[in-house]
């Protein structure tokens, strides 16, 4: 199925793929960024659960998890919204701080003081930190490839993503079995606050990316996004 993908006479190789990009050394070093970047934000997709048993914890109803996922989503889609037509690429850096600290100050003030007002605010935090850097880490995270010239690479290239997703977010189920096993619910919140730094760390990254890589012209920035 993978090679089907591929132009005629070549060949799926995890190996080939990296001796490509070393040839393009800032390509190169753009994806390490994004490798990184990847490793960081699979600790993140945990986020869902954790929220899940904080309001079952607090509230305990299904009605109110269905409810609060409902508006939250709402919040996700005008903070993007907002995000694509106030901000341009490279000058994001003021967002990247605010979206990063959202989420480690609200769920330090949910985990020194649950309740659902607090979970409220900590949930609102983490919707709009989470949409910001899901939606600009998608892009660049493909988009870096595309615009080099090696969006043949594809396959390769998303088989590291998934595995280094998929190596972290095992680690981050496995200390919640851990934890659900203690049944220990202060060590839950220490891993909450811990889970929230993930994020602050996936945005730093994206930050830093942004900074160092998308100097770009108007008219770069428009070509990039028409390729994306």
């Amino acid at each position: 199925g993978v090679k089907s993908k591929k132009p005629t006479g070549s060949s799926y190789s995890i190996k080939e793929y990296f001796e490509k990009l070393k040839q393009k050394p800032e390509v190169y070093s753009k994806m390490k960024f994004m490798y990184m970047s990847c490793f960081v934000y699979g600790f993140t997709t945990i986020g869902a659960m954790l929220i899940n048993i904080c309001i079952m914890t607090e509230i305990g109803s299904d009605f109110s998890l269905g409810a609060l996922t409902s508006i939250f989503s709402l919040v996700s889609i005008i903070t993007i919204l907002l995000v694509n037509k106030f901000t341009k690429a490279g000058k994001r850096s003021w967002m990247f701080i605010v979206s990063g600290i959202l989420p480690v100050i609200t769920s330090a003030v949910f985990a020194i003081w649950p309740s659902v007002t607090t979970l409220i605010i900590y949930f609102a935090g983490m919707a709009i930190s989470k949409i910001i850097y899901q939606v600009i880490f998608d892009i660049y995270r493909n988009g870096t490839l595309k615009q080099a010239g090696l969006y043949s690479e594809i396959s390769e290239h998303q088989t590291l993503v998934e595995l280094l997703f998929n190596s972290s977010r095992t680690i981050s189920y496995a200390i919640l079995m851990i934890l659900g096993i203690c049944k220990n619910f202060t060590l839950f919140k220490v891993f909450l606050v811990i889970f929230a730094l993930g994020y602050t760390a996936t945005l730093i990254l994206i930050g830093v990316y942004e900074k160092k890589y998308l100097k770009t012209t108007e008219t770069e920035q428009k070509t990039l996004e028409t390729n994306l």
